[in-house]
């Protein structure tokens, strides 16, 4: 165990570099965990800590979460009071931090369940709605939820603190939406598009479409919905009944309402 006094240490440093930026996050393929809930999911679900980092007083209230995180982690130290300051991204009081690995798995082919069910976001921009849709999959457990490349960084410390943890137990993958459609619809899945259109249907509908096949929804940016050229890869239009004076929801209420109802499918 080290002891990091000085807030211009340079592991100090580098964990307010992958605090602050996504590029330094992909290339050193670790990213920033704080509170102890997150850093045990982190534990459990992300296959270990890369770092802990605890201050005197955490380790003396919350003996057996630090000595739990201390050996789930590669790496621990004991942190002066001013370098957690330094460290704290979210006003925190449990003197906790952590880095987790990132890693980031390409999905092909042959990931794809013909049963399954797949929630697609694309040009999701706001961390606050994709953390609410990561945190929405970890209850209702879609097959995996795919995000276009301009999605907002899901290991950005906003997106895993409202994600409650999701971002370690959804199956979470890169993709090309358009690309990737005519796979899912190769392997029979049905493919929706969540945007308002004459041939739409409601979302319930959800709940019976396709039997025996599984489905993939796609919803799409908080202004500008989803692409033409990924809803052109979709057969079928899905839409959320709403009262005539309200023309839209928010993207994150919007996929937890169709993750509840892909969930209760057949």
């Amino acid at each position: 165990m080290e002891l990091l006094a000085s807030r211009a240490n340079g592991t100090v440093k580098n964990y307010c570099k992958l605090l602050a930026s996504g590029t330094e996050r992909a290339r050193q393929g670790l990213f920033c965990v704080q509170t102890e809930k997150l850093l045990l999911e982190a534990a459990r679900y992300g296959g270990g800590l890369h770092s802990f980092f605890y201050t005197r007083k955490a380790a003396a209230s919350k003996p057996e979460t630090t000595d739990r995180l201390r050996q789930a982690a590669e790496r621990s130290y004991e942190i002066s009071e001013p370098v957690a300051d330094k460290l704290n991204a979210l006003s925190s009081t449990d003197g906790l931090y952590g880095l987790a690995f990132l890693r980031e798995q390409p999905f092909t082919a042959g990931d794809i369940r013909p049963e399954g069910n797949y929630l697609l976001c694309d040009g999701i921009r706001d961390p606050g709605n994709l953390g609410t849709i990561i945190r929405t999959a970890s209850a209702f457990l879609p097959s995996a939820v795919l995000l276009s490349p301009d999605c907002c960084d899901r290991f950005s410390m906003k997106v895993v603190r409202a994600s409650m943890g999701g971002v370690f137990r959804v199956p979470l993958f890169t993709v090309s939406l358009p690309e990737t459609l005519p796979l899912l619809r190769a392997a029979g899945i049905a493919c929706y598009s969540a945007e308002l259109a004459e041939q739409a249907v409601p979302a319930d509908s959800l709940r019976t479409a396709a039997p025996g096949r599984g489905v993939a929804v796609v919803v799409g940016n908080e202004s500008g919905g989803v692409r033409p050229e990924v809803s052109a890869q979709c057969e079928n239009r899905l839409l959320i009944p709403m009262a005539p004076q309200c023309e839209s929801l928010n993207a994150g209420v919007a996929a937890s309402i169709l993750l509840w109802e892909m969930m209760h499918r057949g």
